[in-house]
Parts: C-alpha cells; sequence; structure tokens
C-alpha cells in the first residue's frame, strides 16, 4: 500500500503516466482528442502541446468534463485556454459519448 505522505520518484511517475498512455492509445474518444488538439495546433500554427499537454488530455479523457466549471478543475486547463479551447473539447466528448 502506498504511503500518502511518501512522494513517488520522478521515475515511479514516469512509469505510472506511461501505463496510463498505453492503455489510452487503442481508445476512440483518446484519439478524438488528439486529433482535434492537432487541428487546433496547426490552424494556429503551434506545436499540439501548447495547446494542451498529454497528461491533460488524459485526464479530459479520464474525467469526461461535461462543462465548462469542470473543464476548469482539470490540472493544465487555465482560464485562457478554458475560454479559447474549452467548447472544442466538450464538443468532441459530447460527439464521443
Amino acid at each position: 500500500m502506498l504511503n500518502p505522505k511518501k512522494r513517488m520518484s520522478k521515475a515511479e511517475r514516469s512509469a505510472r503516466a506511461k501505463d496510463a498512455f498505453e492503455g489510452a492509445n487503442d481508445d476512440p474518444l483518446w484519439q478524438a482528442l488528439k486529433a482535434k488538439r492537432l487541428e487546433l495546433a496547426k490552424e494556429q500554427g503551434l506545436p499540439p502541446y501548447v495547446i494542451f499537454h498529454d497528461s491533460t488530455l488524459l485526464e479530459i479523457h479520464n474525467r469526461k468534463p461535461q462543462t465548462l466549471d469542470e473543464m476548469g478543475q482539470i490540472s493544465g486547463i487555465g482560464q485562457a485556454k478554458l475560454q479559447k479551447y474549452g467548447d472544442e473539447f466538450l464538443g468532441v466528448l459530447e460527439e464521443m459519448a
């Protein structure tokens, strides 16, 4: 059992993140979220991670927010990104529901 006071090492966090991403790779929702991010990035001439990091996309995937308020609770989504991209990603979630 994990000791809540013990912090995970960088290697442990990296291994957990890798496992989480591998589990999502075949998921249609994960692919749709990544496609939306890539579409927005290309439109704006930005690298996709500037829109949202993979870890933020994974949290969107796992939590499946239904409102902008719920999406705003996700790590990596500040007010500016929420206003700029929130409706786009909520639309993906709604389409895939």
